[in-house]
Parts: C-alpha cells; structure tokens; sequence
C-alpha cells in the first residue's frame, strides 16, 4: 500500500508540474505606453574613462502596439540637451531569450539595431546599445546609448 501511494503521489507531482503556464511574451508585456524616465548617451574611451555627452530624466516615452498584420511596433519621441528625436510605425523583434530588442531596419535597409535587455521587469525595462554610427569608426572610444523604461 504504501509503494502504491509513494508511485501514485509520484506520478501526479510530474504530472501536474509540467503544466506549468508558459510565461508571457515579453512582446505581450511590452504593448502600450511606456515613458521614458531616464535616458543616457555617454563616450566611453579605451582607458575607461566616460564622458556624457547627453542625458534627461522624463525625457519621452516609447508606445508598442500591433500593426493591422499582427506585427510588433512601436512609436518613440525623448529629448535630450535640447534634442528631440523621435520615430513612427518602427517595427521591431525580440529574440528568442528575452535578451536583445532588434529595432528591424533602424534608420535605413539592412541598419538593425540590437538593445541588449538588462532589466526585464512587468513594470521596469533598462536597455543599452552601443553606437558605432556616432562614432565615425574612432577608434578611441565607443558610444552606449541606455534607456530606463517604466509604466
């Protein structure tokens, strides 16, 4: 009786623990508005040292929704010393981990640009790049862009 309970008991804790609600898409997660509460574009130089070169609290928000085709997309606008920026009807990807947010195409065909996801939380996203572009192919420093989301 009691080999009869311990196999019964077994099989129904793997059982049940394998019916696990999957986790919500991070794409799911992200629709709507999100503003943008901190953002950061700084130089960091070979030696270690970093220069800000521009950085804003409140600066603008980010809105991701779905597109009449069920593709991912999203809206943005921050200023930042002065400089506003913004875009509209971008679509975007995030790949299969949870790591990168990949805008497709960025500012012209073939331009990606990967955001390497460091915090993922229901409320609190923190993304960083590093630019190439702004850089003219220097080779003394490299720019990170990072942006700190928040509903």
């Amino acid at each position: 009786m009691k080999k009869l309970f311990t196999i019964l008991s077994l099989t129904l804790f793997l059982g049940f623990s394998g019916c696990k609600q999957p986790d919500e898409k991070l794409e799911d997660r992200l629709d709507g508005l999100w503003n943008i509460t901190h953002y950061e574009n700084v130089k960091i130089f070979n030696d270690g040292t970093v220069e800000i070169v521009a950085e804003a609290d409140n600066a603008g928000y980010f809105n991701f929704y779905r597109d009449y085709l069920d593709l991912s997309v999203f809206d943005f606008q921050y200023t930042a010393n002065g400089n506003t920026n913004s875009g509209a009807g971008l679509y975007y990807m995030i790949d299969d981990h949870a790591k990168r947010f990949i805008i497709i195409g960025g500012e012209c065909i073939g331009c990606d640009i990967a955001y390497t996801i460091e915090e993922n939380k229901k409320n609190r996203q923190v993304w960083s790049t590093y630019d190439l572009e702004q850089q003219g192919l220097a080779t003394d420093f490299v720019y990170r862009q990072t942006f700190v989301l928040e509903r």
